[in-house]
């Protein structure tokens, strides 16, 4: 399953919060005095999400539609810097 949907389907089954963490584990939940939540390493999510990213990019390599409206679509650039990213 992909990484989002498995998340997604995670929150709609009843858990209420994100956790978001610097380091140590990934994709844990928890339920704690009632209160449930889901573990997110704040890294791993961010490469979970570029992973799926490249892998949708590859399906949909040969859809004119959606490489047309891909084309119009604002560009995300590394930056030498290590204040962030810059738009194109």
């Amino acid at each position: 399953m992909d990484v989002l949907a498995e998340i997604s389907q995670k929150l709609l089954n009843g858990k209420k919060s994100v956790e978001l963490i610097k380091e140590r584990a990934h994709r844990n939940y928890f339920e704690m005095n009632g209160h449930k939540f889901l573990q997110l390493s704040v890294r791993r999510f961010c490469e979970d999400v570029c992973s799926s990213i490249e892998t949708w990019l590859t399906d949909v390599g040969s859809d004119s539609i959606v490489q047309n409206r891909l084309a119009e679509t604002v560009k995300i650039k590394a930056s030498a810097s290590r204040f962030g990213v810059h738009f194109a």
